[in-house]
This record gives C-alpha cells, sequence and structure tokens, in this order.
C-alpha cells in the first residue's frame, strides 16, 4: 500500500489570518477608548454636596422653626391666657413650611369659648406667627367646687384665668351649660339685687331656689332668679317687719312667688 501523502493547509483554505501583531493593536485601542469622564463627576459630587448641605439648612437652621420667642400673642389682657393659647396652637417648633394659618385659628376657636374672634398671620422664614384674639367680656365671677368662672352679659360661662375685684362673686353649683335662659336669669338677678342694695358677693345660687342671700341677722333669703327683684325685696322687708313685731324670728324665707311668701324656724336649707 502506498503511503498517503501530507495534507498541507493554504491560506485559500483558511482564509487571510491576521498577523499577531495586529490583534495586538486592537486589544490596545479598547483598552485606550475606556476613559472616566472626571469632569462629569466632579460636578455630580458638586451638585450631591450642595444638595445636602440645602437640605441640612432646610432641615436644621432654627429660624425655620417657631421658637417661643417668635411667637407672639395679641390683644390679651391675661398673661396665663396668652401662654395656654400659645401651647394649644401647636405651633412651637414647627416648621416655616408647615404653618397652616387657618387651621390654627380654627383649632384656637373651637379650644377657647371666651375668644370672641381668633386670627393667625405667619411668615416662613425666618418662621414667626402672631395671634391676634378678641376676648369675651366677664361681668361675673363664679365660684363653684373650688373652680372659678366667668360669665359674660349674655350668660356664656367660660374659664377665668386671674381674680378680678371689680367684678361681683357667686358661689354655688353652675346652672345647667346648656340651658341659656337660666344662666342669663341668673345673672339678670344678681344685677337687679344689686341695684336694690343687696351686696352681691355675699349671695349664693341653689338649683332649686335661686339667689340666696344672707341677711344680716343671719336669715337665709331665697330670691329666685330674674330682674324682677324689686317687689320680692319688698315682700321680704315686711314679712320680716310683720314675724318681728310678732316676735317670731325666721331662719328661712322664700319670696320667689310674690302671691305667696313662705318662712321657717328652723334651718332647712
Amino acid at each position: 500500500m502506498g503511503r498517503k501523502q501530507p495534507y498541507h493547509r493554504t491560506a485559500a483554505l483558511l482564509g487571510a489570518q491576521a498577523p499577531p501583531t495586529s490583534r495586538v493593536r486592537r486589544r490596545r485601542r479598547r483598552r485606550q477608548s475606556v476613559r472616566i469622564p472626571w469632569k462629569l463627576v466632579v460636578v455630580a459630587v458638586l451638585a450631591v454636596a450642595l444638595v445636602g448641605s440645602f437640605f441640612g439648612w432646610l432641615t436644621m437652621d432654627d429660624d425655620w422653626y417657631v421658637t417661643p420667642n417668635r411667637l407672639h400673642v395679641a390683644g390679651i389682657s391675661s398673661a396665663a391666657l396668652a401662654r395656654d393659647i400659645a401651647l394649644v396652637s401647636e405651633l412651637l417648633d414647627v416648621h416655616g413650611l408647615l404653618l397652616r394659618e387657618s387651621a390654627t385659628a380654627e383649632l384656637l376657636s373651637e379650644r377657647f369659648v371666651g375668644l370672641t374672634a381668633t386670627e393667625v398671620t405667619c411668615q416662613r422664614f425666618p418662621a414667626e406667627c402672631t395671634i391676634y384674639v378678641e376676648e369675651r367680656q366677664p361681668v361675673l365671677i363664679w365660684i363653684t367646687e373650688g373652680q372659678m368662672y366667668w360669665i359674660d352679659a349674655e350668660g356664656l360661662v367660660f374659664p377665668a384665668y386671674e381674680t378680678r375685684p371689680d367684678l361681683p362673686q357667686i358661689e354655688g353649683p353652675l346652672p345647667d351649660q346648656l340651658t341659656f335662659r337660666r344662666r342669663l336669669a341668673v345673672f339678670q338677678g344678681i344685677q337687679a339685687l344689686g341695684a336694690i342694695g343687696v351686696p352681691v358677693d355675699e349671695l349664693e345660687y341653689n338649683p332649686e331656689r335661686g339667689l340666696v342671700w344672707s341677711d344680716t341677722e343671719g336669715r337665709r333669703v331665697a330670691f329666685g332668679v330674674g330682674e324682677d327683684m324689686q317687689p320680692r325685696w319688698e315682700m321680704y322687708l315686711a314679712l320680716v317687719a310683720h314675724l318681728e313685731a310678732k316676735n317670731i324670728f325666721p331662719w328661712t324665707i322664700d319670696v320667689r312667688f310674690p302671691g305667696g311668701p313662705t318662712y321657717s324656724l328652723e334651718r332647712t336649707w
């Protein structure tokens, strides 16, 4: 058998082969084409730093928050009431961008019955707010269960924030908060008795008998309520004179009903 002839590969069969040197050059060119855009990186870093600085200033600077010395209450007569208004307003330590004046005014109007008008104005930076209020004017002090209240000319009851020596004072259970007419009638009775000369500071209120006064002899006199006190007062004077003439000393006298005054020789109330 004859021996196989060796098979020689030719360039035509393999196709054109690039020399090794050309492949190395292409790899080098690929490596050289990967460049880091340092300018963009620097700009991005600066932008991030700037945003972080701005955010820090926006959240950390005290001027963005309402502090006690930048929260003012105007139109108020009582320092204690001004303090309570500032606390209830929920404005302290609030960020300037979160201030809502109308919501604050509505909140204060709901919480403080003794205010007739409330207005809130704020500036965002530096954060500062002023609360303008108008107070109800009390005409009477009412003390019940150790608590002191004010009552205005319309019979509205609201918390008292200070003593008022210039106002008449009464002590006893408060009439039902819902019976506006009852409260008004009590106030009218106090005014009428005061005009007659009865010391209103010595009056008490009894839910059943209305206004009660202890005269100089210790007799307790029930006048009821309402503005028609003059005939009741005259009835009290006439009854006392009549009983004294008979050497009778009553401990209680009830003149609430002009047609039928009553008295008792015992202190039943």
